[in-house]
């Protein structure tokens, strides 16, 4: 079993976890059967390499297997060049994923060749025909170092999140004496410090108070109080040193690259996240309470929650329902979906079995508009609970035809994440654009139609409304799931249903919800300060004005004196 993060395999530079044999001078294969692996990201990375360096740049020549993607063969045939490949999602068997065995062979000519098998015993060569080299040729190693590696590999393809692969059937055709390991272009997990010695060779450490501080991918500001610093003489400072690892017992063999900037002692100031007053609530938060803020909760006056009580939609009047528990059928009315491309059913921590959608396929189906019965301007509510990845043009569903008012999709909109358009051809006439956080996190849309309104509730909450008379097509566009306009959807999909009436907010929120009686919807507002309001009675009111004027003018720097 192995564990690694990554942004990836591929391009100039490589994030991933290596284990492999050293030195190799020879010709050799290396194989390995991936028994799983997590979908951290679909184009995450598990297989076989022969690499010349242990560096990020390195050239290298590998085959490994995604999650929903297939089996690629890639390599960079000069350092810190451009990597190449190719992928096969398919073949005639089925798609290709874990559990499956990937070799790579190095020959005497320095020709790289890679295979998978099923079975480990029948190998397919991973070469589609393309423009690229069926073997390329690779020179790795130089007279003065003829050393290099080879493995197993592994890259979520997500920097913040950890794949898990299971590895089974290591096989080595020539076993070099040595194993190595090591994140390649990613941080070790250590500690990170700062020490102070005074001149009196005293020195004093302080450790970060996040142990995985060393693998955060994104720029932090660490603001460490003077006084933490005990036993030296902060009068008479001669170092300061920035560290990983335990400074009283350094072990060597740690990886990785940490920039530092802006490095200083200064007099106590304002931390929002450390010293913020109540009440401080004006971006950029500036840790005083003043007219700035006053003027925020002056916009948001009188805005309040919302308390509803739900309503189960009528069973009735479900045309289709597709749960995605074990395939693409409809449990309601035998609107049957078929995948074109690479889509599958994957298990989820949250939801379940859902639909995954990788953008290199989608679901289609034989029946459109006429024969759901919602064409024209008859009213219809779609629901869905989805989970979407990346943002560009790709909706969730699509029915109809592209032009106006005759368009029936919701999707993701302009590659800005957040942004989702009521797409029914025709902006701004027949069209709305919302915002709503959604970006790897489960959201349940309710997509409204009544006949003369058209409304888009996210988790219960109503995103915007439009007064228009569709005229859905029944034409050229049957029903697809994960595609408007060629654009594929990336995000998996769950629970998708059809209704042939308008659903209510109250409907909304029961589907929202998952059943339950009453859904909350809190202020969206940082002027929200005054929290002893039961839930539905909550207003952005004098409560809250005499909050703010309490502190007004009330300044909390870091550290307090």
């Amino acid at each position: 079993t192995m564990e690694a993060r990554g942004r990836d395999i591929w391009g100039r530079r490589d994030e991933f976890f290596y284990l492999a044999k050293y030195p190799l001078r020879a010709a050799a294969t290396v194989s390995v059967e991936v028994e799983g692996m997590d979908n951290t990201d679909p184009w995450a990375k598990a297989g076989v390499m022969i690499r010349e360096n242990m560096t990020p740049y390195s050239k290298y020549a590998g085959v490994f297997v995604t999650p929903t993607n297939g089996v690629t063969f890639q390599w960079r045939d000069t350092t810190n060049g451009e990597t190449q490949g190719r992928t096969k999602p398919s073949d005639n068997i089925g798609p290709l994923r874990a559990p499956i065995y990937v070799r790579i062979e190095r020959r005497s000519t320095n020709e790289f060749v890679a295979t998978y098998s099923r079975s480990g015993t029948t190998w397919y060569d991973v070469n589609e025909p393309t423009s690229a080299p069926a073997k390329p040729v690779i020179q790795m190693g130089t007279v003065e170092d003829p050393c290099i590696y080879m493995g197993v590999g592994l890259s979520s393809h997500n920097a913040d999140v950890t794949c898990t692969a299971n590895f089974d059937a290591l096989a080595l055709s020539v076993i070099p004496p040595t194993w190595v390991n090591g994140n390649i272009g990613t941080n070790s997990a250590e500690q990170l410090y700062v020490a102070i010695e005074d001149t009196l060779g005293g020195i004093s450490v302080v450790e970060h108070p996040d142990p995985e501080a060393a693998i955060q991918t994104d720029w932090q500001e660490w603001n460490i109080e003077l006084s933490d610093f005990g036993g030296v003489n902060m009068d008479s400072v001669k170092k300061v040193y920035l560290g990983l690892g335990d400074r009283a017992a350094p072990v060597a063999g740690g990886s990785g690259a940490i920039y530092i900037d802006d490095l200083k002692a200064c007099p106590p100031r304002c931390v929002p996240l450390l010293a913020q007053p109540v009440g401080d609530i004006a971006l950029p938060y500036d840790c005083i309470v003043n007219e700035k803020d006053l003027m925020v909760l002056g916009a948001d006056w009188l805005l309040m929650d919302e308390l509803i009580t739900t309503q189960s939609p009528s069973d009735s009047n479900l045309i289709a329902r597709y749960t995605f528990d074990a395939d693409y059928t409809d449990s309601v009315g035998g609107f049957d979906l078929d995948p074109n491309g690479t889509v599958e059913i994957v298990t989820d921590a949250v939801r379940g079995n859902v639909l995954n959608l990788t953008g290199i396929g989608y679901l289609h189906s034989d029946h459109n508009a006429v024969d759901l019965g919602i064409d024209g301007n008859k009213p219809r509510t779609f629901t869905c609970w989805v989970y979407t990845r990346q943002f560009g043009e790709g909706g969730i569903y699509e029915l109809g035809q592209h032009v106006d008012s005759q368009d029936w999709s919701l999707r993701t909109y302009a590659s800005t994440d957040d942004l989702w358009r009521a797409q029914h051809y025709g902006y701004p006439t027949y069209d709305f654009d919302f915002s709503y956080p959604s970006v790897n996190v489960w959201v349940q849309f309710t997509h409204v139609y009544d006949g003369s309104e058209i409304k888009v509730y996210a988790d219960g909450r109503l995103m915007g409304s439009l007064n228009v008379n569709l005229n859905t097509a029944s034409s050229p566009k049957n029903l697809h799931i994960g595609m408007w306009n060629n654009s594929l959807y990336v995000g998996m999909v769950d629970d998708l249903r059809i209704y042939d009436y308008g659903l209510s907010q109250a409907e909304a929120a029961y589907l929202a919800s998952e059943g339950a009686g009453t859904l909350h919807i809190p202020i969206a507002s940082d002027a929200d300060l005054y929290q002893n309001e039961l839930p539905g009675s909550q207003w952005i009111n004098f409560k809250d004005y005499s909050v703010i004027t309490g502190n007004w003018l009330n300044e909390v720097l870091w550290p307090t004196p």
